[in-house]
């Protein structure tokens, strides 16, 4: 993720599908701000009308034997 992104929120799912029955499972989601941004106004960014900003991020697979 780049550095637009200074939050991460973590997910947790304890019985979550998985092909040999219900696994428990872990999402990491980037945030440009903190989960009660709108309340506190930390990290909001405003745009005026017609300005635009971007942000990337993105995912990579690993299988277990790469971090051998």
């Amino acid at each position: 993720m780049d550095a637009n992104f200074k939050f991460i929120q973590v997910f947790t799912a304890p019985a979550f599908p998985g092909t040999g029955g219900p696994v428990r499972a872990v999402t990491l989601g980037p945030m440009t701000a903190p989960a009660n941004a709108f309340n506190n106004g930390m990290g909001l960014r405003w745009l005026a009308p017609g300005e635009t900003w971007e942000a990337s991020w993105g995912i990579v697979h690993r299988s277990p034997q790469s971090f051998r």
